[in-house]
């Protein structure tokens, strides 16, 4: 039977809601720092040019980013000797001996979790997914899901 790693709440936040956010936040930025100060529209905000230039380009970069990791994420789940990594519109069944690592980006606030293949599947050679936030993680430590999968990989390329 299949354990799931991810799509818990942060994924369907990190994948559905902060993007959309995100782009309104910019969207909002880009009309109160460009748009109605040359417009003489209410809202204005009275700040040098070059730090409303500033402040415009930040927010549509958080933005950008925001929708990239949105349509990176996927939902892993493992079993003994697979993963099986779905985006909601596919999904692939790909061996733990495929795999040729496992990275966290505990430096990150939502801690996305990357993992790299040796030959190509559905969604490339490197998948990410948010495992799920527990009561036995601390920051800048290893999350439990990752030991788990790296152990499973480990057992499966000793296996092979």
């Amino acid at each position: 039977m299949a354990q799931p790693l991810s799509w818990g709440p942060a994924t369907f936040a990190h994948r559905f809601i902060v993007p959309w956010a995100c782009g309104l936040l910019a969207a909002a930025c880009v009309y109160t720092m460009a748009l109605a100060p040359a417009l003489s529209l209410p809202g204005s905000v009275n700040l040098a040019p070059l730090l409303r230039i500033i402040i415009c380009l930040s927010s549509c970069a958080l933005a950008w980013g925001a929708f990239s990791l949105a349509a990176s994420l996927v939902s892993v789940e493992m079993d003994n000797h697979n993963l099986f990594v779905s985006n909601s519109r596919q999904q692939a069944t790909i061996p733990l001996a495929a795999v040729t690592y496992v990275w966290e980006a505990n430096w990150s606030p939502h801690h996305s979790v990357m993992i790299g293949f040796d030959r190509d599947t559905p969604f490339g050679r490197q998948v990410t997914f948010l495992p799920d936030m527990t009561d036995q993680w601390f920051p800048f430590a290893k999350h439990p899901v990752v030991e788990q999968l790296e152990g499973a990989v480990r057992i499966a390329h000793e296996a092979k």
